[in-house]
């Protein structure tokens, strides 16, 4: 019996629309809400810069789940939600 046990993260992925290959990534909830004040002042400054121009330097976000296990030996990434045109304006917002 293997006696591994699984974790989960979730980051908050805005791709470069200008630069190929670039994105930031930030952590998160399953459903894309990023806890601001866990953020250093560096990366908080990053968040609201991406959030600010989407459209513009930004694709809208993602959210990108990571899933392991605890001793480390796997790692899958997978999209777990494409953004909606309809709701384009509060993707990733904070509540």
């Amino acid at each position: 019996m293997n006696d591994q046990t699984v974790q989960s993260r979730y980051d908050l992925r805005f791709e470069s629309l200008v630069t190929p290959g670039f994105a930031f990534e930030f952590p998160c909830d399953a459903d894309g809400h990023v806890n601001m004040d866990a953020l250093t002042d560096t990366v908080r400054e990053n968040y609201l810069y991406a959030r600010t121009v989407v459209g513009r330097e930004y694709a809208l976000p993602i959210v990108i789940g990571a899933v392991a296990l605890t001793d480390g030996t796997a790692s899958v990434l997978r999209p777990v939600s494409t953004p909606d045109s309809r709701d384009a304006t509060f993707a990733g917002r904070d509540r």
